[in-house]
């Protein structure tokens, strides 16, 4: 059965607050909304989850701004990995990186960076790279 990504999301949630993770969900950043961080008792991102209703076929380009943070991205998207990827979760060391740091300008990338979010009614600027094959990873 096919599980909508709100549905998984609030199962990891579920999985993560049952073994004492401290979860955000649909946190808003500079680098777009978040599905699910893991935070620290310091209000520091340690870990993020992307969730998405079917595998992905590559790397998302959402998945590779992510990654520009240098904090560890997961994906899921089946709910039957949901307490296994808690437990992943609950393994991740490190300091995190501070929500204000994610928010703050250092963290914006320039309009043209190939990960930069699309302005608002830029369908012109999609569309081009759309055809440069940009949002297409392998």
């Amino acid at each position: 059965m096919n599980h909508s990504e709100a549905t998984i999301q609030a199962e990891l949630y579920h999985q993560c607050r049952l073994i004492g993770l401290r979860v955000a969900l649909e946190l808003k950043t500079s680098v777009g909304r978040l599905d699910l961080v893991i935070l620290s008792d310091r209000e520091c991102v340690q870990a993020i989850v992307e969730v998405k209703k079917m595998k992905p076929f590559y790397e998302t380009l959402q998945v590779r701004r992510y990654k520009t943070l240098g904090i560890p991205v997961f994906d899921l998207w089946r709910i039957e990995d949901c307490a296994s990827m808690a437990l992943t979760l609950a393994g991740v060391n490190g300091d995190g990186v501070p929500l204000s740091v994610i928010n703050s300008q250092s963290f914006k990338l320039s309009e043209d960076h190939p990960l930069a979010l699309p302005k608002r009614g830029s369908r012109k600027r999609l569309m081009k790279s759309l055809s440069q094959n940009r949002y297409f990873f392998g």
